[in-house]
């Protein structure tokens, strides 16, 4: 059973495909969506432009790729309870934050203020990662006796 956070980041997710989906290929061709963009927000048809579209759309799908599985692992991988809440909280407003700020700065408004949100929501990403991967390790650092156990 998927949780309600899941579901609304899954069709979020559908939403935010859908809409990158026309800015290139064949859809982009075919739908006038990114000149009406091009002509609503500051960025431009330059390269420059074009490369900062890139790199945020890049991002865009990493963080995609990462939180579904980083959910399908909090769903079925065997890992440390007490770490799964933490985890889905960090994946969830890291993706709240880095895939609407991605969007809006490179195809709106290139602001700072959005730029550094959007390094937010990929640090808390990269956070939900490590936390993600230590919660899964089969060993466990006991830091008071200076051991190294396995985690039963």
């Amino acid at each position: 059973m998927m949780t309600r956070e899941e579901k609304a980041l899954l069709i979020a997710t559908f939403f935010t495909i859908a809409f990158l989906a026309t800015l290139s290929g064949p859809l982009a061709e075919a739908l006038p969506v990114k000149k009406a963009i091009l002509s609503l927000g500051q960025a431009k048809d330059a390269f420059e432009d074009f490369e900062a579209r890139a790199i945020m759309a890049y991002h865009v799908a990493a963080v995609v790729v990462m939180s579904a599985l980083a959910y399908l692992a909090l769903r079925y991988v065997d890992m440390d309870h007490s770490l799964k809440p933490t985890i889905s909280k960090l994946v969830t407003a890291g993706w709240a934050l880095s895939i609407p700020s991605g969007i809006i700065f490179a195809y709106f408004w290139r602001s700072p203020v959005i730029h550094t949100l959007w390094i937010i929501g990929l640090s808390l990403m990269f956070t939900a990662a490590v936390v993600l991967l230590y919660a899964m390790s089969p060993l466990r650092i006991n830091w008071r006796e200076n051991t190294l156990e396995k985690a039963a």
